[in-house]
């Protein structure tokens, strides 16, 4: 198979995996009782949308709680200086 210089190589790879990816999900289609190859090449691209949808909605609310957890360590900081705050006289006590 001739590769395009449309892509880098690393792309290149990448898209021979997914390639290869949807030929074994449309030959497990296949078996399992879709009778139109572009059918079960259509479900397979299907589960594998579905699959990086998930995966990206797991990445998201990660990221989400790291913004969370350093939003509450930043607050704690700022509690504590105006606590302890020598330009505020006795403090917030």
């Amino acid at each position: 198979m001739q590769t395009s210089r449309l892509y880098p190589t690393s792309l290149e790879a990448l898209i021979d995996v997914a390639r290869m990816w949807v030929a074994r999900l449309a030959a497990y289609f296949l078996r399992s009782g879709v009778a139109d190859p572009a059918q079960s090449q259509r479900a397979a691209l299907a589960t594998i949308g579905r699959l990086a949808r998930d995966e990206a909605s797991i990445i998201a609310q990660g990221d989400s709680l790291a913004l969370i957890g350093a939003a509450l360590v930043l607050m704690l900081g700022v509690a504590l200086y105006l606590v302890h705050a020598p330009h505020l006289g006795a403090g917030i006590r």
